[in-house]
């Protein structure tokens, strides 16, 4: 704009506009700067936000792996344990039902053994009998 104004050069009007779009220039130019080192700081800010969740969410998943290892290896062991004991159950029960046929089989020679001593004892005479004193 300084060579406008039809070249008379008497006129300070024009001069006058040259050192303002200097200052406004300038102004504007120190504002971007202060615009972008403001930019940077919160640009930095988030990068340091970003790696501090970055690395709490490592250590979370770290903690959540450990738990679930954790967890994992006592349900093994409570499932190992629950077999065993199922196993010794089983075990138990055949041999519970092995005792019930002795049992019954006590029972029922027992009750022969009374039987035959009752049909013996009918026989004999009575001082004499075949299983005096002796019971089972």
């Amino acid at each position: 704009r300084a060579g406008e104004g039809g070249g008379s050069g008497g006129s300070g009007g024009d001069e006058d506009i040259v050192p303002l779009a200097e200052e406004v220039l300038a102004a504007i130019e120190r504002d971007a700067r202060a615009l972008a080192a403001s930019v940077a700081t919160v640009v930095d800010s988030l990068r340091g936000s970003l790696d501090t969740s970055a690395c709490d969410t490592v250590a979370h998943l770290d903690v959540h792996l450990e738990a679930a290892q954790t967890v994992h290896g006592a349900a093994r062991t409570a499932v190992r344990e629950a077999s065993g004991l199922v196993s010794e159950v089983m075990r138990v029960s055949q041999e519970a039902t092995r005792l019930t046929a002795l049992a019954t089989q006590v029972r029922e020679t027992r009750r022969a053994l009374e039987q035959f001593e009752h049909v013996a004892n009918r026989h004999l005479p009575p001082t004499t009998s075949l299983f005096a004193g002796f019971r089972v």
